[in-house]
Protein backbone atom coordinates (compact mmCIF):
# COMPACT_ATOMS: atom_id res chain seq x y z
CA UNK A 1 0.00 0.00 0.00
CA UNK A 2 1.40 3.30 -0.76
CA UNK A 3 0.38 6.65 0.26
CA UNK A 4 0.64 10.07 -2.32
CA UNK A 5 0.43 13.73 -0.82
CA UNK A 6 0.76 16.91 -2.48
CA UNK A 7 0.19 20.65 -1.82
CA UNK A 8 1.75 23.88 -3.94
CA UNK A 9 1.88 27.38 -1.94
CA UNK A 10 3.93 30.51 -3.27
CA UNK A 11 6.57 31.67 -1.07
CA UNK A 12 7.98 34.92 -0.70
CA UNK A 13 11.82 34.33 -1.70
CA UNK A 14 13.64 33.76 -4.42
CA UNK A 15 14.07 30.52 -5.49
CA UNK A 16 18.13 29.79 -5.38
CA UNK A 17 17.06 30.97 -1.65
CA UNK A 18 14.53 28.18 -1.05
CA UNK A 19 16.69 25.71 -3.09
CA UNK A 20 19.61 26.50 -0.82
CA UNK A 21 17.35 25.01 1.96
CA UNK A 22 16.27 22.23 0.59
CA UNK A 23 19.63 20.82 -0.49
CA UNK A 24 21.86 21.76 2.71
CA UNK A 25 21.82 18.66 4.19
CA UNK A 26 23.61 19.22 7.16
CA UNK A 27 20.70 21.66 8.14
CA UNK A 28 17.71 19.87 7.48
CA UNK A 29 16.90 18.91 10.86
CA UNK A 30 16.46 22.50 11.75
CA UNK A 31 13.38 22.46 9.42
CA UNK A 32 12.52 18.95 9.58
CA UNK A 33 11.32 17.65 13.30
CA UNK A 34 10.84 13.79 11.58
CA UNK A 35 14.84 13.85 11.08
CA UNK A 36 16.43 13.99 14.33
CA UNK A 37 20.12 14.94 12.45
CA UNK A 38 22.07 14.02 9.24
CA UNK A 39 25.49 13.25 10.06
CA UNK A 40 27.26 15.26 7.59
CA UNK A 41 28.95 18.62 7.64
CA UNK A 42 27.81 18.98 4.13
CA UNK A 43 25.78 22.01 2.83
CA UNK A 44 24.88 20.86 -0.53
CA UNK A 45 24.01 17.26 0.02
CA UNK A 46 25.17 14.92 -2.68
CA UNK A 47 22.92 12.88 -4.97
CA UNK A 48 23.51 8.79 -3.86
CA UNK A 49 25.38 9.19 -0.61
CA UNK A 50 23.68 7.57 2.47
CA UNK A 51 23.24 10.06 5.00
CA UNK A 52 22.29 8.35 8.59
CA UNK A 53 19.68 9.47 10.79
CA UNK A 54 16.85 8.77 12.87
CA UNK A 55 13.04 9.51 12.83
CA UNK A 56 11.74 11.11 15.50
CA UNK A 57 14.82 10.63 17.60
CA UNK A 58 14.61 6.60 17.71
CA UNK A 59 14.09 4.72 14.63
CA UNK A 60 17.75 4.18 12.86
CA UNK A 61 16.92 5.72 9.05
CA UNK A 62 18.87 6.57 5.91
CA UNK A 63 17.79 9.67 4.01
CA UNK A 64 19.39 10.27 0.80
CA UNK A 65 18.99 12.82 -2.18
CA UNK A 66 17.82 11.17 -5.39
CA UNK A 67 17.75 14.16 -7.49
CA UNK A 68 19.17 17.77 -7.16
CA UNK A 69 18.62 20.38 -10.66
CA UNK A 70 17.74 23.63 -10.39
CA UNK A 71 14.21 23.40 -9.77
CA UNK A 72 13.71 20.04 -8.49
CA UNK A 73 14.67 18.19 -5.06
CA UNK A 74 14.18 15.03 -4.55
CA UNK A 75 15.04 12.66 -1.76
CA UNK A 76 14.19 8.96 0.16
CA UNK A 77 14.07 8.27 3.67
CA UNK A 78 14.13 4.46 4.53
CA UNK A 79 13.56 2.49 7.48
CA UNK A 80 12.48 -0.44 8.28
CA UNK A 81 9.08 -1.01 6.76
CA UNK A 82 8.86 2.14 5.86
CA UNK A 83 9.97 4.43 2.51
CA UNK A 84 9.43 7.67 1.54
CA UNK A 85 10.33 9.46 -1.84
CA UNK A 86 9.45 13.23 -1.26
CA UNK A 87 9.76 15.75 -4.55
CA UNK A 88 10.23 19.77 -3.91
CA UNK A 89 9.48 21.65 -7.16
CA UNK A 90 10.35 24.99 -7.54
CA UNK A 91 8.93 27.93 -9.99
CA UNK A 92 10.31 31.39 -9.78
CA UNK A 93 7.29 34.14 -9.95
CA UNK A 94 7.30 37.51 -11.08
CA UNK A 95 8.00 39.59 -8.37
CA UNK A 96 10.78 37.92 -6.80
CA UNK A 97 8.26 34.43 -5.15
CA UNK A 98 8.68 30.96 -6.02
CA UNK A 99 5.96 28.62 -6.59
CA UNK A 100 6.71 25.25 -3.96
CA UNK A 101 5.03 22.23 -4.73
CA UNK A 102 5.57 19.63 -2.10
CA UNK A 103 4.59 15.94 -2.86
CA UNK A 104 5.87 13.00 -1.09
CA UNK A 105 4.88 8.79 -1.33
CA UNK A 106 5.33 6.55 1.07
CA UNK A 107 5.13 2.73 0.85
CA UNK A 108 5.39 -0.56 3.00
CA UNK A 109 3.61 -1.85 6.09
CA UNK A 110 4.53 1.15 8.53
CA UNK A 111 3.15 3.37 5.79
CA UNK A 112 -0.38 1.48 6.62
CA UNK A 113 0.07 2.51 9.85
CA UNK A 114 -0.59 6.39 9.11
CA UNK A 115 -3.08 7.65 10.02
CA UNK A 116 -5.22 9.86 7.42
CA UNK A 117 -4.85 13.12 9.24
CA UNK A 118 -1.09 11.86 8.08
CA UNK A 119 -1.82 14.21 4.30
CA UNK A 120 -1.56 17.65 6.11
CA UNK A 121 2.05 16.61 6.82
CA UNK A 122 2.31 17.94 3.50
CA UNK A 123 1.01 21.34 4.56
CA UNK A 124 3.46 21.12 7.89
CA UNK A 125 6.66 20.60 5.59
CA UNK A 126 5.65 23.71 3.27
CA UNK A 127 5.02 26.21 6.03
CA UNK A 128 8.59 24.75 8.01
CA UNK A 129 10.23 25.23 4.85
CA UNK A 130 8.51 28.89 4.42
CA UNK A 131 9.51 29.24 7.92
CA UNK A 132 13.28 28.65 7.63
CA UNK A 133 13.64 30.65 4.60
CA UNK A 134 12.22 33.63 5.78
CA UNK A 135 14.51 32.98 8.79
CA UNK A 136 17.27 32.78 6.38
CA UNK A 137 16.78 36.05 4.70
CA UNK A 138 16.75 37.65 8.04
Amino acid sequence: MSQEFRKTIPVQAPLQTIWDVLVDASRMADWNPAISSLLTTETVGVVGDAYATRVRGMIPATFRYVKISPTVVEHDLSFVGFDEHAVWELEQREGGSTLVTHRFRQTGPVARLVPAEASDVVSLRLDRLRRRVEASMG
